[in-house]
């Protein structure tokens, strides 16, 4: 049987012990087989100590994931087990708005840092490259801020307000555009230090 996993953890507590008997990666499909106590039965269960779990991920479309977060070995598997709506991540949530710079940043090693240290606490798996542009080496971020007119950054709200924030600090002329974008994944999944978006959360519980 299928189940909404939000649902579920909305209404069950993850209990302990957990332990993950395999992981299958197949196309945009990650599903995790975990055993141990059957937390998403009634804690009156006679069999609750014996039971088997299939949490099902699909439409995966961005993240971080470390193989080494999967240990068999590992019997509190889900101890650092998350499952979020997009909704609730500003970070996670889409591009939609860009920041154009019409004069040179003077400190933009400044602005990298502060958008670096705000993902960092937020717990993203998303580091400052990702919005802002030409990042991916910081020679050629520095070299673009240098210049008299260019694109800054795309990224959701929070991100727009801590670049523009910034910007009016260093005293940079700036303009954002607005752009419309659909939400293109409903949940965050966190696991230790791996972490994706997805589109679908299911269980399949009760596994023979």
């Amino acid at each position: 049987m299928r189940v909404n996993l939000i649902e579920l953890l909305a209404e069950r507590t993850i209990t302990h012990p957990t332990h993950i008997e395999a992981v299958t990666w197949r196309s945009d499909e990650l599903s995790i087989v975990v055993s141990g106590y059957r937390w998403w039965k009634p804690h009156y269960a006679a069999d609750a100590m014996d039971g088997r779990i299939r949490l099902i991920f699909s439409g995966l479309v961005d993240g971080c994931i470390r193989p080494d977060e999967f240990s068999l070995s590992e019997d509190e598997a889900l101890e650092d087990f998350r499952l979020e709506r997009v909704a609730d991540v500003p970070w996670a949530q889409p591009m939609d708005q860009s920041v154009f710079c019409s004069a040179p940043i003077p400190k933009p090693l400044a602005l990298y840092v502060r958008l670096s240290d705000f993902l960092s606490r937020a717990g993203a798996f998303r580091e400052a490259r990702h919005y802002l542009n030409q990042a991916d080496q910081i020679a050629s971020f520095v070299k673009m801020a240098a210049s008299t007119g260019f694109l800054l950054c795309r990224g959701p709200n929070c991100v727009r307000s801590l670049i523009c924030t910034e910007l009016d600090a260093q005293g940079v002329p700036h303009n954002v555009l607005r752009t419309a974008a659909d939400m293109t994944a409903d949940f965050l999944v966190t696991i230790g230090n791996s972490a994706f978006l997805c589109c679908q959360a299911e269980a399949e519980m009760d596994l023979n």
